[in-house]
């Protein structure tokens, strides 16, 4: 074995210097760590770290190469306590890990396990890191102090993004009507997105569904159209994107009696499943057995009235008024007009200054294409109209607007509507004499109804309306349709 020569030379009084000329290496001191000197420039090896290592007078020094971070996996993160597998070199046992923001704070792992020299697994901290400070770099300590960074090396995952647009939602939210109004926003990183009201309210009645961002429910009476504004969350559990809405809740004017704002309305009978006046003033009974029936087929609510199973299937209603002007509203709907006479086809009749007024259609012409206002005094009025589609063979599904209105004198001044037009009018005379009572869906004497078709929203108006009212009736009836 080679021996190691040491030769100590006194170059300076009071100064030795020792050169070692050997192949193997000077064997210097060693000791754990509780063996440790305390005189600055001693140099020995550390048996419980296996470093080598010096004194500077006030601390121990390793003498050892820092770790090197070069990737990590995954990249992106949003949850706490999650694995990152970081790989590198250098890496010894007793490394820590921390997450540096892009603000300078500093997070630990609060689990390390050193897996190789060249492999690390450590844990995210247990309150996850945000959006807000990535992204974070990695870093990388050994024991010995030394360390390792990797800059912006992990992204916290990024925030929710919103597909509904801000604003208004659900368009036409009508009073009292059940509702079903969504809202959307996605992860970037795939993560489920959890909704949340963070302020304001949403109307009453209704409420948010937090898994899918469905808002339900049965919207609120109101007395006007009201506005209820509100901000919603979308988060994936750590990062959150918030939006602004709102939504309007609309007075449903369609089953207001005062639809015109003048008082001019007495009754209205929407027929959804009842025979009630809804100012309740006018409710009506039923004629024969008593037995209204009802379809599921509606221009507005639930339900209108199906008068077309007999006489038996006729409302009988008070005597709204005795006297002229007055104006009938409805809507209408029927699968055949076919083969009619001037005893079916009724839609309103009523009792008025001692005579008889009934509202159907008749077939003058073969065509199925006219309205009939028929009086005592042996006056039959009728009314052309424009097509022979609007009331033949069109479908359930189709509504008309039917309005009669008297001004003063019930054998000249009278006129009908039909989906806001008015209709010519010829008087062809005719027997039609008598009083007797007021009846939907059937004439004065009961014994005739509207065939083949069903009736929805009545209304009476203690006046004649204008055509410009009209228009106004049509235009907010026909919306809701």
């Amino acid at each position: 074995m080679a021996q190691t020569k040491v030769r100590f030379d006194r170059a300076v009084e009071g100064a030795t210097n020792i050169v070692d000329s050997g192949t193997e290496g000077t064997k210097i001191a060693a000791g754990t760590t509780a063996q440790r000197g305390s005189t600055a420039g001693q140099i020995r090896f550390n048996s419980t770290t296996g470093l080598a290592e010096y004194y500077t007078g006030t601390a121990f020094k390793s003498i050892d190469s820092p770790p090197s971070v070069s990737s990590i996996s995954p990249t992106t993160q949003v949850l706490a306590n999650a694995n990152i597998v970081i790989t590198g070199s250098n890496f010894s046992s007793g490394a820590t890990v921390k997450f540096i923001g892009n603000d300078g704070t500093e997070y630990s792992s609060p689990s390390v396990t050193v897996n190789s020299s060249t492999q690390i697994t450590a844990t995210t901290p247990s309150t996850a890191l945000t959006v807000a400070k990535e992204p974070y770099d990695i870093k990388v300590t050994n024991s010995s102090g030394l360390a390792g960074t990797k800059e912006d090396a992990l992204d916290a995952g990024g925030s929710p993004t919103w597909s509904t647009a801000s604003g208004q939602i659900g368009g036409n939210v009508w009073e009292a009507e059940a509702q079903s109004i969504s809202v959307s926003a996605s992860d970037p990183d795939g993560q489920a997105i959890t909704y949340s009201v963070a302020s304001g309210s949403l109307p009453s009645g209704l409420s948010l569904n937090s898994s899918t961002g469905a808002i339900t429910g049965t919207a609120p009476s109101v007395s006007s159209d009201t506005t209820s504004s509100f901000t919603l969350r979308a988060s994936d559990g750590v990062n959150t994107a918030d939006r602004a809405f709102n939504i309007i809740v609309k007075n449903d004017y369609v089953n207001n009696l005062d639809i015109l704002s003048d008082g001019s309305c007495m009754a209205l009978w929407n027929l959804n499943n009842n025979k009630n006046d809804t100012s309740g003033n006018y409710n009506g009974t039923g004629m024969g057995n008593g037995t209204e029936t009802y379809s599921t087929t509606s221009a507005f609510g639930s339900h209108s009235f199906d008068p077309s199973t007999g006489g038996a299937n006729i409302i009988s209603i008070p005597n709204v008024k005795n006297s002229y002007p007055f104006t009938v509203s409805l809507w209408a709907s029927n699968t055949s007009w076919h083969n009619m006479n001037i005893g079916n086809g009724q839609m309103f009749s009523a009792g008025i200054n001692s005579q008889r007024l009934t509202l159907g259609l008749v077939d003058w012409t073969g065509n199925n294409d006219e309205f009939t206002i028929m009086y005592g005094g042996n006056n039959h009025f009728t009314f052309a109209y424009p097509s022979s589609t609007y009331f033949q063979g069109d479908g359930l599904t189709d509504w008309h607007h039917v309005v009669f209105s008297v001004v003063g004198n019930a054998n000249t001044s009278h006129k009908v509507y039909l989906d806001n037009t008015s209709l010519s009018q010829t008087n062809r005379g005719g027997s039609h004499g008598g009083s007797g009572g007021w009846r939907i869906g059937g004439n004065t004497n009961g014994s005739e109804y509207f065939k083949d078709g069903l009736i929805d929203h009545v209304r009476f108006f203690n006046k004649a309306l204008s055509s410009s009212e009209v228009n106004t009736l049509y235009t907010l009836e026909q919306a809701r349709l």
